[in-house]
C-alpha cells in the first residue's frame, strides 16, 4: 500500500496548430500536431500492489520445475492541473499479470498474460485534442538458454496473439 504526492509533475501535451497568421508559426503548419511537455500541477496517488509467486513442487515431481507468478497494481489518482482539469495523464488505474515459468538445468521458458486498463495519454486544454489508450492485454513468451555463466541466448515473443490497442 502506498501514497505518493507529486508537485509540478510533467505531462506530454498535444495541440493542433490553428490556421491564420496569429497561430504562433506565422500562419504555417496549420493542422499539424504540436507535441510538448509541461510542468502542470500537483497530484496525489494512492495504490495497492500485490504479488504472488509459488513453485509448484508441492503438486508432485512432475511439477517441480514450474513456478506460478501473479501480480496486480491498483491506482487511485487525484490532482489539479493549472487549468483546473483533474484527470491525471499517464497513470494506469489497473494492471495485472499472471505467468507460468519452467526452469530445467540451463533452459527456461515463461508465458505471461498481461492486462492494463485504458488511460488518458496526453493533456490538452481542449478535450478534442486529448488522446486516450484503450485497455490492453497481451500474451508474451520468453525462452532462454544459459550457454555459460556469462552468456545467455534468449528469444522474446511479445503479444503473440497480436491483440490490438485502440487510440481514441
Amino acid at each position: 500500500v502506498f501514497e505518493k504526492r507529486i508537485k509540478d509533475f510533467i505531462v506530454a501535451t498535444r495541440e493542433v496548430v490553428g490556421s491564420g497568421p496569429d497561430n504562433g508559426f506565422g500562419g504555417n503548419y496549420a493542422g499539424y500536431d504540436l507535441l510538448s511537455q509541461l510542468n502542470v500541477g500537483s497530484a496525489k496517488l494512492r495504490g495497492l500492489e500485490i504479488g504472488f509467486q509459488q513453485d509448484l513442487s508441492l503438486l508432485g515431481a512432475v511439477f517441480s520445475d514450474f513456478t506460478l507468478m501473479a501480480n496486480a497494481t491498483l491506482l487511485e489518482t487525484e490532482g489539479q492541473y493549472n487549468s483546473g482539469a483533474d484527470e491525471l495523464v499517464g497513470f494506469n488505474p489497473k494492471a495485472a499479470n499472471i505467468g507460468l515459468a519452467y526452469k530445467k538445468s540451463r533452459f527456461q521458458a515463461r508465458i505471461f498474460w498481461n492486462y492494463t486498463s485504458g488511460y488518458l495519454y496526453n493533456y490538452s486544454t481542449s478535450p478534442i485534442s486529448e488522446l486516450r489508450l484503450s485497455f490492453d492485454r497481451t500474451v508474451d513468451l520468453n525462452f532462454q538458454y544459459s550457454v555459460s555463466p556469462r552468456l545467455n541466448i534468449f528469444a522474446d515473443f511479445l503479444n503473440v496473439f497480436n491483440f490490438a490497442r485502440d487510440w481514441y
